[in-house]
């Protein structure tokens, strides 16, 4: 979780968000939203946020390529928490480049603008027998199109999508002696910002023989999980290693029944997997596949359940001992014992961080414990919600 005061969580009935628009470091003003949400979620290798904005743009002119909404690289900084007149306490909830503006009605209204002109001698025609018809009488009019604006609906996706962008051009390999966070400064560059540490999380050698062949976010979601962590943008923007939570980790965010609104729990198919595929090649290029099933329980290979196949490529698997133990490393990670989701209404709380574990207390006494692997909050007072993967176990006792 993110270090807040004491009196944090009591305050977010005031809650409070602001947004500023960056180029290229730099500043584009604030960006004034009428509402707005905050999301993300774990995949197992990364994490992954989002940023949807209800925008007013009365003149039409927020989405211009170079505006604050623009699309040519602006990156929404989100600051959101409590903001009282006599206390604020705002934190760092991410950095969101822009991907798609939205779309704005134009809209144009004419003005037509009149003027009377009257030319010649007046001081003459005071005297003349024909005043005033000796003045030029001249009226001209112009027409004046003035644009109006309309509502903008902007989304924005965390710095990750970058590097998933980024591909190499030909193979890649680590530098002699590259240790994982080497690399991933390597890989990284100037595209993002780094973290400078990254708690609990080790850091070995990567083997010389490793090979990158995809874009740089696969690659370091590889690296990632040869230290059982995952990729994430971080709250500043900077990217990170989050590290697995253990089994039976003490929850660091706990909800008792008087916060919990709605708890719903959540079967479906998908992001459940029973084969695991990882792929990769030796040392002198030769393919290397490792594949890990699930043989019991209700997620068995076969029928009824089927054959749901999850697929990754791990360039540090060097050797079939290696590729194999990957893949059921992925296996054991991912959903061998968690086949059903725990979704939890809570009062929103943007301290809370991917993979935080939390503790949520329902009406009958019976308490969910896993870590938040989504989540989806508003940037107002309000609710969010979150997951929480659990084993079918807890579910059907």
């Amino acid at each position: 979780m993110y270090p807040v005061s004491a009196v944090f969580s009591r305050g977010l009935g005031s809650r409070a968000s602001t947004i500023v628009s960056t180029l290229g470091g730099r500043s584009l003003g604030q960006v004034t939203a009428e509402s707005g949400t905050l999301s993300w979620a774990s995949d197992g290798r990364k994490v992954t946020g989002k940023l949807d904005l209800s925008v007013p743009d009365p003149h039409g002119t927020l989405a211009a390529p170079d505006g604050p909404l623009g699309w040519i690289g602006q990156q929404l900084v989100v600051r959101s928490g409590v903001s009282r007149s006599s206390y604020g306490e705002l934190i760092p909830c991410g950095s969101y480049r822009i991907d798609d503006s939205g779309s704005v009605e134009q809209a144009w209204s004419m003005h037509h603008n009149s003027m009377l002109t009257v030319t010649g001698n007046l001081f003459s025609d005071i005297w003349s027998d024909t005043w005033p018809g000796a003045l030029t009488r001249t009226l001209t009019g112009t027409l004046k199109a003035v644009r109006r604006g309309g509502r903008l609906s902007p989304s924005a996706v965390d710095l990750l999508s970058i590097l998933e962008e980024d591909e190499f051009i030909g193979l890649e390999q680590p530098l002699p002696g590259a240790t994982i966070r080497s690399e991933v400064l390597r890989l990284v560059g100037g595209r993002m910002p780094v973290a400078s540490s990254w708690p609990g999380v080790p850091d070995p050698a990567v083997p010389a023989s490793v090979t990158y062949d995809t874009n740089r976010l696969t690659s370091l979601c590889s690296l990632a999980a040869a230290v059982n962590s995952v990729v994430w943008a971080g709250r500043s923007g900077e990217l990170q290693f989050l590290p697995q939570p253990a089994v039976g980790a003490t929850p660091v965010w706990t909800a008792d029944a008087t916060r919990a609104v709605k708890i719903i729990i959540s079967g479906s198919r998908t992001g459940l997997y029973n084969r695991f595929i990882v792929e990769g090649t030796d040392a002198d290029g030769a393919a290397l596949r490792g594949v890990a099933d699930v043989t019991v329980g209700p997620l068995t290979v076969g029928p009824p359940f089927g054959t749901v196949t999850y697929r990754h490529n791990d360039p540090l698997a060097k050797s079939q001992t290696a590729i194999d133990a990957a893949a059921q490393t992925y296996r054991d990670r991912i959903v061998a014992d968690r086949t059903a989701r725990v979704r939890v209404t809570v009062p929103a709380d943007p301290s809370l961080d991917p993979l935080d574990v939390v503790a949520v207390t329902d009406p009958e006494g019976r308490v969910w414990t896993g870590p938040a692997v989504s989540c989806t909050m508003p940037l107002e007072p309000g609710v969010m919600v979150i997951e929480i993967p659990v084993p079918l176990s807890e579910v059907l006792s």
